[in-house]
């Protein structure tokens, strides 16, 4: 017996266990070769049962803490839109493009050639059969298969006296197919050559029959199923997690739970904007303090004392410039130009390089602010904020611009609410 035929001779349910045994094993084998270099500590398998145990090492400790600091600053960025409708009108829009997807796929299978159940039935002869290494199909996209083994079978069958033939048993593009030829042949062995069985052809076009129908419902899932799945995971888990996050804001504060404020276009700021922003802003404010001192347990203090100071920059970038939006001269790095801004963030981010920002029109005597960036000291970027009043010096600070962001703007805002009332004094 040479080597072939010892294989052909193995019964199927070794070619079975061999065909989940190569594929793991060969898993495991680039997976070895890919972490043979990574101590054995660091690799991911080990960092798992570390992670279960609640062993872990200092730098995964910090590793931790810096990506909870990441999920919440996150949240911090989500909470704009809490108490607002925006998170519901997005999964409203992603529920809608779910069932179009899924109205569109029910159409197409109702439209379908290959639903046969209302065929209609009729005697047929097994005129032969046998086993193909492939399967080439005409319905849906066309094409041919070569993984598996497909069992073939011919029938006959007449229709008012004409006599037809065929081997296409079945309309579904995933036809039987097996992994082991011996598979096949037993699945062929209750359709012996020269019996007689039920095949059903289509009442418009008696050339057309098959062995086995498929409805609706066994078309949809057998073809379009797969499809639909896709569509939802692409559609839905992003806005129902938005919507999770919004909603953690606003039950923090239950007794403004059911508020909501609505997003309009400004046609003249050419901006979406929420109505009452101030209101809005004063509210959101309130929320994260309430979310941040809720979870000071679950997440520790140093990651709520990162996400504290983001939220108050935050609070410090949504403070209004003065009703609607306003227009400031700026020098840029050394180039006069005016900015339109409607929030403080607006008009702090609206130079790129060492400038400053004139509060009043009068410019030559009235506030302004300098701004000087003295690049990195002890690791940080640090920058000069100086306020003037005319030619009186009124603050000089230096700020360590990646851990204490929100001093530059609280200046910003000061100088700003300075300029206000001296102009409300003025007018008085």
């Amino acid at each position: 017996m040479d080597f072939w035929e010892f294989i052909d001779s193995l019964p199927p349910v070794v070619f079975d266990v061999l065909e989940l045994i190569i594929p793991l094993g060969i898993f495991a084998a680039v997976l070895l070769r890919m972490f043979r270099d990574i101590p054995v500590e660091d690799r991911p398998w080990n960092f798992l049962k570390r992670r279960i145990g609640g062993n872990l090492t200092p730098s995964e400790i910090e590793k931790k803490k810096e990506d909870a600091t990441d999920k919440v600053e996150l949240k911090m960025m989500a909470s704009i839109f809490a108490f607002t409708n925006v998170p519901r009108n997005l999964l409203a829009l992603a529920i809608a493009a779910f069932l179009l997807c899924l109205a569109v796929s029910a159409i197409f299978t109702y439209n379908s050639p290959m639903v046969t159940d209302d065929w209609t039935p009729v005697d047929a002869t097994i005129d032969g059969t046998w086993v193909m290494d492939h399967w080439c199909y005409e319905n849906m996209d066309g094409g041919c298969h070569y993984d598996g083994y497909w069992p073939i079978i011919t029938f006959s069958w007449e229709v008012d006296g004409v006599s037809y033939e065929g081997e296409r048993y079945t309309f579904d593009a995933h036809s039987v197919n097996f992994s082991h030829p011996d598979y096949a042949e037993e699945w062929l062995e209750d359709y012996p050559v020269g019996s007689t069985t039920t095949a059903y052809h289509n009442p418009d076009d008696p050339s057309d029959a098959v062995l086995f129908t498929h409805g609706y419902l066994d078309l949809y899932m057998n073809v379009y199923f797969f499809y639909q799945i896709i569509v939802s995971i692409v559609c839905l888990p992003l806005p129902i997690l938005f919507l999770f996050t919004v909603r953690q804001f606003e039950k923090a504060l239950p007794e403004h739970r059911g508020k909501r404020f609505k997003l309009e276009y400004n046609s003249a700021n050419q901006s979406w904007e929420v109505r009452n922003k101030e209101e809005h802003a004063e509210l959101v404010s309130m929320a994260r303090s309430a979310y941040l001192k809720k979870n000071y347990d679950k997440y520790g203090e140093e990651v709520i004392e990162a996400a504290s100071r983001m939220a108050h920059a935050m609070d410090m970038e949504g403070k209004s410039v003065g009703d609607g939006t306003k227009i400031f001269t700026i020098i840029d790095g050394g180039v006069e130009e005016q900015v339109t801004a409607r929030s403080v963030g607006d008009l702090f981010n609206s130079f790129e390089d060492d400038g400053t920002i004139f509060l009043e029109k009068s410019k030559e005597k009235g506030r302004y602010v300098d701004i000087k960036y003295l690049g990195e000291i002890d690791g940080d970027d640090h920058l000069q904020i100086r306020e003037f009043n005319g030619d009186e010096l009124v603050l000089n600070e230096t700020i360590n611009f990646e851990k204490n962001y929100p001093r530059a703007l609280e200046i910003l805002v000061a100088a700003l609410e300075k300029t206000t009332a001296e102009e409300d004094q003025w007018w008085g």
